[in-house]
């Protein structure tokens, strides 16, 4: 819902919510089509490297490592901003 009403440029999600998995999300950002191109930073619980905590779809553009490193996510935003209108490639940032 907020997703709708704000239209980010980037989502960061975290992907062990309390009310819904991040592969959930991520289908619901997808089947809408006002938030179908917005993209995604997964941000996972655990170590990045582990295969079961990374998602894999249309427009999941980065791994974020908690603890967040601003530096890592404001290069992340200005990567998204300026491939707005094109597709983002799915990355690791360097920190992360």
């Amino acid at each position: 819902e907020l997703a709708r009403e704000h239209q980010p440029d980037l989502v960061l999600l975290d992907l062990h919510l309390p009310d819904m998995g991040g592969v959930d999300v991520l289908r619901a950002l997808r089947s809408d089509p006002s938030t179908a191109g917005v993209a995604v930073a997964e941000v996972p619980p655990g170590p990045p490297s582990s295969p079961s905590s990374q998602l894999h779809g249309p427009g999941v553009v980065a791994m974020l490592a908690k603890p967040l490193d601003v530096r890592v996510l404001l290069a992340l935003v200005d990567d998204v901003r300026a491939a707005a209108g094109g597709q983002a490639a799915r990355r690791r940032l360097p920190g992360s």
